[in-house]
């Protein structure tokens, strides 16, 4: 007999925030397009005229034309984790699928972030330097799985670096439809953390602030916020 399953919840233009390197500048190209047909039009177009836009874009095939939120502030954003999948997989994604990473608050964001890096910058031997990233802010409204309860907590969906049960998870709430998987963050006790399923439910994605993770060979030592100054 099957344990108790967690529970559908709603949010409506939840505000969250997600953390990504800015090594490259965004393609922003297509956040006029308000349709397939139009994007089509203009993919075939710069395809031809800039031999980077397929990689810049990722492989847009992976998500169907009905999931892809057209005419929305940074459509390119939102598309990403979607399209540059990471064969490594994360908590809820095996890699065959990408997930839309991000957290109620920009701490919560950060300290994710920066313990996932940490461990690939050390694992690579990364040499000590000063890593920008930048802060996006996101408005989603979807229905998803639950497991922020403390009923949950201790269940294998939260262990510290073994995915393979809330791997299960993302893959049966992906085959049957879901739109998100809601969580607390595993890095910052106390935030709610939201994993997208996809791109469909987001109304935007703009760009906040940029940051700097100071990585100083051996651990991230240092997180501080770049500001322009006015003079």
């Amino acid at each position: 007999m099957a344990g108790p399953q967690p529970a559908l919840t709603s949010l409506v233009h939840q505000k969250a925030y997600r953390m990504v390197p800015s090594k490259y500048p965004p393609v922003s190209l297509f956040d006029d397009v308000a349709d397939q047909s139009s994007f089509e039009a203009l993919y075939a177009v710069q395809a031809r005229v800039n031999p980077r836009i397929r990689n810049d874009l990722g492989e847009i095939s992976l998500v169907p034309a009905g999931e892809r939120p057209f005419g929305i502030r940074g459509f390119h954003y939102a598309l990403a984790p979607f399209t540059h999948l990471n064969p490594d997989g994360s908590r809820f994604s095996n890699g065959d699928f990408g997930v839309f990473y991000c957290a109620r608050e920009k701490i919560g964001a950060i300290d994710e972030t920066v313990y996932h890096m940490q461990k690939w910058l050390g694992y690579t031997r990364m040499e000590a330097q000063d890593i920008n990233m930048r802060c996006l802010k996101a408005d989603f409204s979807a229905t998803g799985v639950d497991i922020r309860g403390e009923e949950w907590l201790s269940h294998g969906y939260y262990a510290p670096d073994d995915y393979s049960v809330s791997r299960k998870l993302g893959l049966r709430a992906k085959h049957d439809g879901r739109e998100a998987i809601f969580y607390q963050s595993v890095r910052h006790t106390g935030i709610d953390c939201y994993a997208l399923l996809t791109p469909r439910v987001l109304h935007s994605v703009i760009q906040a602030n940029h940051f700097g993770y100071l990585w100083n060979g051996t651990s991230i030592e240092t997180v501080y916020e770049k500001r322009e100054i006015k003079r």
